[in-house]
C-alpha cells in the first residue's frame, strides 16, 4: 500500500527506526500522531478529494473559528475518525478519515518543527540536514520567524550591503553567564507539578534572564550613543518559554522523541518581543533599535566570505574591556550550537584570509583594544578612533 497523505507533525523527536532508515522513510507513527498533524506542511493524492471536499465544508460552518478553533484542528478532527495506528513500528501506514485513506507522517528529524529545530537543536545532535524546517513553537509572529531563520542561518533574502553591513558599523559583546546562576537546572529539578510563579526555580529562570537584560540594557546605550548596530547576544534561558500553557519548565517532557535540556540556547523571541523591536506593532517604540542576529559574521561568510573578510578583520575591530570585569561563558549549557549555528552547516571552516577562524570571539581576541578601570568614564571619541588608531590602554 501507498500513503495517499502525508504529514508534517508537531512530533518532538524522531523514533530511531525513522533516523538509520537508508534510503529515508516514514516517521513511527506512536512519533507524531499524538501532538496535531501539522496544515503547514503536507501532501494529499487525488484520492484525498472527498477529504479535501469535507474540510472546506467544516471551514464553512457557522462557529468553525469560535473559541480559538482554526483549520488545523478541523482537519485533525476529520483525519482522526476511525484512526486506525498499527502496532509496532514495522509498519508506518495509518488508516484515516474512517479507514478510506492511507496517511503517512514525515520523519521529524527531515522536516523538523520549531521546537525541534530551534530549541533542542536536535539535527545538530544528529547531524542531519532538514529537506524543510516549519516554524512552529515560536513567539511574535513573522518578525519572530524571521529573527529565528537569520539565527539559524536559513534567511538567505537580506541585502548584504544593508544587512551585514550597517552604515555607523557593529557593536556586539561576550554575555557573562556566571556558573552560581546557569547552574541551578536541569530535567531533575523539575516539579512533578506545573510550574508556578512561586516556584524558586521560577525565580532562578528571571534571576538569569534579568542578569542577560541588564547587559543588555548597557549593550543598547552603547549601540545608541555610539549610532551602531547591535549583534544581539546568544541567550540563554533556564526554563523553556511558553505563552500559550503552563508545563513543567520542558514542554515536551514525557513525549517520544524529546532530548531537551535545561539550560538552553534560547531564541530571542524567547526572551524579547522581536515585533515591537521590528518596530511593526502599533506602540512603537520612541528610539529604532538597529539590532542583527547573534550568528551575523557566520551568516555574512555563507552569503559572501570574501566580503567579510574586506570588511571585519582584527585591524577594523576594537575590544574595549573593563579591567577586573571578565564576561564568564555558561559551562552547563549541553551541546553548542544547531544546524545553522555554532557549527558550519556545510562541514567547512569559517576562515579569514590568513587561514584562522574568523569569529566574534577571535576578532575581539586579536584585535584592538583599550581597557578601562571600573567606573571609568571614556569619551565618545576614544570608541569611535576608526582603523589603524594605537592601542589604547588605562
Amino acid at each position: 500500500a501507498h500513503a495517499q497523505l502525508l504529514f508534517h507533525t508537531d512530533g518532538f523527536g524522531s523514533s530511531p527506526e525513522a533516523i538509520a532508515a537508508q534510503p529515508p522513510g516514514l516517521e513511527t507513527p506512536s512519533f507524531g500522531i499524538t501532538p496535531e498533524m501539522n496544515t503547514g506542511l503536507f501532501l494529499m493524492a487525488p484520492a484525498a478529494a472527498a477529504l479535501a471536499a469535507a474540510w472546506c465544508a467544516a471551514l464553512d460552518a457557522d462557529g468553525a473559528f469560535s473559541n480559538w478553533k482554526n483549520d488545523q484542528q478541523a482537519l485533525n478532527q476529520l483525519l482522526r475518525r476511525g484512526l486506525v495506528t498499527p502496532p509496532g513500528h514495522a509498519r508506518k501506514l495509518m488508516a484515516a478519515y474512517g479507514g478510506s485513506l492511507q496517511l503517512g507522517l514525515l520523519p521529524n528529524h527531515l522536516f523538523p518543527s520549531g521546537h525541534l529545530f530551534f530549541i533542542q537543536r536536535a539535527l545538530h545532535r544528529l547531524g542531519a540536514t532538514p529537506v524543510a524546517v516549519h516554524l512552529t513553537f515560536q513567539n511574535c509572529d513573522q518578525s519572530g520567524k524571521r529573527h529565528r531563520m537569520r539565527e539559524g542561518g536559513l534567511w538567505l533574502v537580506d541585502d548584504v550591503a544593508s544587512h551585514f553591513l550597517p552604515a555607523g558599523g557593529l557593536l556586539s559583546y561576550e554575555p557573562d553567564l556566571p556558573p552560581e546562576l546557569t547552574s541551578r537546572f536541569g530535567e531533575s529539578k523539575l516539579p512533578p507539578r506545573n510550574l508556578r510563579l512561586s516556584d524558586q526555580l521560577v525565580q532562578d529562570h528571571f534571576a538569569l534572564v534579568n542578569h542577560q537584560l541588564a547587559q543588555l540594557r548597557s549593550a543598547l546605550r552603547l549601540a545608541l550613543l555610539l549610532n551602531r548596530t547591535l549583534v544581539l547576544p546568544r541567550f540563554v534561558c533556564g526554563l523553556e518559554t511558553v505563552t500559550n500553557f503552563a508545563h513543567r519548565g520542558i514542554r515536551c517532557l514525557g513525549s517520544n522523541g524529546c532530548r531537551m535540556a535545561l539550560p538552553y540556547y534560547c531564541p530571542a523571541d524567547h526572551v524579547l518581543r522581536m515585533h515591537y523591536w521590528r518596530g511593526v506593532m502599533p506602540q512603537l517604540p520612541a528610539l529604532q533599535i538597529g539590532y542583527r542576529e547573534w550568528s551575523l559574521l557566520e551568516n555574512f561568510h555563507s552569503r559572501d566570505p570574501e566580503a567579510l573578510a574586506a570588511h571585519y578583520s582584527p585591524d577594523s575591530t576594537l575590544r574595549v574591556r573593563v579591567r577586573a570585569s571578565t564576561a564568564r561563558p555558561c559551562d552547563h549549557c549541553g551541546e553548542k550550537g544547531y544546524v545553522g549555528g555554532g557549527e558550519r552547516r556545510r562541514g567547512t571552516p569559517l576562515a579569514s584570509v590568513g587561514g584562522d577562524a574568523l569569529t566574534p570571539a577571535s576578532l575581539a581576541a586579536t584585535a584592538r583594544s583599550v581597557e578601562l578601570g571600573p567606573g571609568e568614564a571614556v569619551d565618545e571619541a576614544r570608541l569611535r578612533r576608526g582603523p589603524g588608531a594605537p592601542t589604547a590602554a588605562a
